[in-house]
């Protein structure tokens, strides 16, 4: 029964390249909401950073099999300060009270799911060598 759970869990380079397009392209929906959000300078460049991963990770989707064979570090590196950005932009968030019940649950599931791709990231690397 383990075994079954985790081939089904199990990560492929498809399915990391179509959530890597997804965040992709939610992360530059985000900056449609420059001008409601607040007007704080900070959260600005939180948006503005928000909007380079969009495009980073829209990259990354479209060239995962080359990245995957050449340089997974690459891929690595954003998932690891994608997970960075997500705690500090939270924080913020939490200080400056815009942290609501059901933001909690979706950075816990951002959280995971970045995690999640992170420990399959090396066995995908591994098999596109085989």
């Amino acid at each position: 029964m383990r075994g079954l759970a985790r081939n089904l869990m199990k990560e492929t380079k498809k399915s990391l390249k179509w959530y890597l397009i997804a965040i992709g392209i939610l992360s530059l929906w985000g900056i449609s909401n420059i001008g409601i959000i607040n007007k704080d300078f900070i959260s600005g460049i939180l948006l503005l950073i928000n909007a380079f991963f969009g495009v980073l990770f829209l990259y990354t989707g479209m060239k995962i099999d080359e990245l995957l064979d050449k340089s997974p570090k690459f891929i690595f590196n954003i998932l690891i300060t994608w997970l960075g950005f997500i705690i500090i932009n939270s924080l913020y968030n939490f200080v400056k009270g815009l942290f609501v019940g059901a933001n909690i649950i979706s950075v816990i599931i951002s959280v995971l799911i970045t995690i999640y791709l992170i420990k399959n990231l090396k066995r995908l690397s591994n098999e596109t060598k085989i």
